[in-house]
C-alpha cells in the first residue's frame, strides 16, 4: 500500500480523506453511521455515472463492505470568487443537461454551488468534486462515449 502524502479537509465528515503517494485519493466512509452510508453509496453511484465526464474525478476502485474508495486526484481548492462561481454554474449546468445529473432543491433544478470543497483545479481546469450530496441525483441515463 502506497503512503499517504497529506490528510485531505473535505465534505465528507463522517470518513476519511487522503491524499496517497500515487497521486490518488483515498476516500473511507464510517459505515456505522447511516449519513455517511448513504453519502458513499451515493458517491460511487454518481462517479459510474459519469464514469466519461472530464471535469469530475474518476473512481479507480471501491469496497462496499469496508466503505472506501479510491479516485483520481484531481488538484486543490480554488477561491471563491465571482468569475469562479460563474465557471462552476456553467459545470452544474452541464452535470445535468449534458450528464444527467441533477443538483435540485425541492426536485428544482439549481446551478449555483460554493468553491468551499466542491471545485477544485488542476492546470486551469476546474473539477466538481463531493458528489455524494442528498442534493445531486441521476434524472436520465448514463451518457456513453465511443
Amino acid at each position: 500500500m502506497k503512503k499517504y502524502i497529506k490528510n485531505l479537509t473535505g465534505g465528507n465528515k463522517a470518513g476519511t480523506v487522503k491524499l496517497m503517494s500515487n497521486n490518488i485519493v483515498y476516500k473511507k466512509y464510517d459505515l456505522t453511521i447511516p449519513r455517511s452510508k448513504k453519502l458513499f453509496r451515493n458517491e460511487i453511484k454518481f462517479l459510474k455515472h459519469l464514469e466519461y465526464c472530464d471535469f469530475v474525478p474518476k473512481l479507480i476502485k471501491y469496497n462496499k463492505k469496508k466503505g472506501s474508495l479510491y479516485m483520481t486526484y484531481v488538484g486543490d481548492s480554488i477561491p471563491d470568487t465571482p468569475e469562479n462561481q460563474q465557471r462552476i454554474s456553467q459545470l452544474i449546468k452541464s452535470l445535468h443537461l449534458d450528464w444527467n445529473l441533477m443538483r435540485h432543491e425541492n426536485n428544482k433544478p439549481i446551478y449555483r454551488r460554493s468553491t468551499h470543497n466542491s471545485v477544485i483545479n488542476k492546470d486551469n481546469k476546474m473539477f466538481i468534486i463531493d458528489l455524494g450530496s442528498k442534493r445531486f441525483k441521476i434524472v436520465g441515463p448514463k451518457k456513453i462515449i465511443n
